[in-house]
């Protein structure tokens, strides 16, 4: 989780672009966060990964080998997403933890079927592009409660961490 002034952007999305472009499960990602692809977003956008248009302004390609805890560390926030075959059986992607450990403030809906575990009040919520450009705002003005949210996601995960570690300790009987 380091800096890196070359990943510094307002917001970015690091995942696949194959199957967010065409399958419906995801119209209401095209529709909030990549709506119309021939137009450059208010903001410092970055987009990461394979299956994405290149000709976008803002695609970036791969992310190089290593710099998540870079990219995570250098946004003023990222969004995140939950993938059908996760959401399905309510599972959390794995890229919350990591930009909640990174203190990145997490852009994502709030998907019905998913338990958040007590997470849910560290996330930044979004239903609109009004409102996901309005949270991109906040965050590249260092709000001072989206601060807050970040930080103590960050003791949320940590904690969590902890107790995982305590109960299997426990269950292998150490």
């Amino acid at each position: 989780c380091t800096f890196d002034p070359a990943l510094a952007y307002d917001c970015a999305f690091l995942g696949q672009g194959h199957h967010r472009l065409t399958i419906p499960e995801f119209a209401q990602e095209r529709d909030i966060y990549f709506s119309n692809f021939q137009k450059t977003p208010n903001f410092n956008f970055a987009l990461y990964g394979t299956g994405w248009p290149h000709v976008l302004p803002y695609y970036k390609g791969l992310l190089p080998a290593g710099k998540i805890g870079s990219l995570y560390s250098s946004i003023k926030c990222g969004i995140s997403v939950i993938e059908g075959d996760q959401h399905i059986y309510g599972m959390v992607n794995n890229r919350y933890t990591e930009m909640g450990i990174c203190e990145c403030p997490i852009i994502t809906f709030n998907y019905k079927d998913i338990d958040w575990h007590g997470a849910e009040e560290y996330l930044n919520f979004v239903s609109s592009p009004d409102e996901f450009e309005k949270i991109v705002n906040l965050c590249v003005n260092d709000d001072e409660k989206i601060i807050k949210k970040t930080k103590d996601m960050k003791k949320f995960l940590q904690e969590k961490h902890k107790v995982y570690f305590e109960k299997l300790e426990y269950l292998l009987g150490n």
